[in-house]
């Protein structure tokens, strides 16, 4: 059997991912409420959106854990980047970030001291993420 990559809450550590997919709470700016499936592959935007919340395009979500309900959005990107924690096949950490705008394709990984991005669009917070990148490499 194939071993993937395993995420988890940065508030309760919780595992959020089942063989190949990462499981959210989500909710839309009009309230709807639902669960999203996300490709555990890094570079891979395909998702499955629970019947109960439509996607809308260019529209932002609130991502929070299935486990504990906290708020996965980063307040210091406007909300617009939800944070999660990943252990590689060797066990070793990282801090990834990822759009939650529908539509928006970019993934960051705080990976060795370095910020490597994938997705058309990961040049849009490049600038952000490099601001805070003292901060997170003293954390990981």
């Amino acid at each position: 059997m194939e071993k993937f990559n395993t995420f988890y809450c940065p508030h309760c550590f919780g595992y959020l991912n089942i063989t190949d997919k990462i499981i959210f709470k989500i909710k839309s700016k009009s309230n709807e409420n639902g669960l999203v499936m996300l490709s555990a592959k890094i570079s891979d935007y395909t998702s499955i959106l629970s019947e109960s919340i439509k996607k809308v395009e260019d529209e932002l979500y609130e991502f929070y854990c299935p486990l504990c309900s906290k708020c996965l959005n980063l307040e210091s990107s406007d909300m617009k980047l939800v944070k999660i924690y990943m252990k590689d096949k060797s066990n070793k950490k990282y801090e990834v970030y990822f759009s939650g705008i529908c539509g928006e394709h970019c993934t960051y990984v705080i990976k060795d001291c370095k910020l490597e991005h994938f997705g058309p669009h990961s040049k849009m917070y490049m600038d952000q993420l490099e601001k805070y990148k003292e901060y997170f490499d003293s954390h990981l």
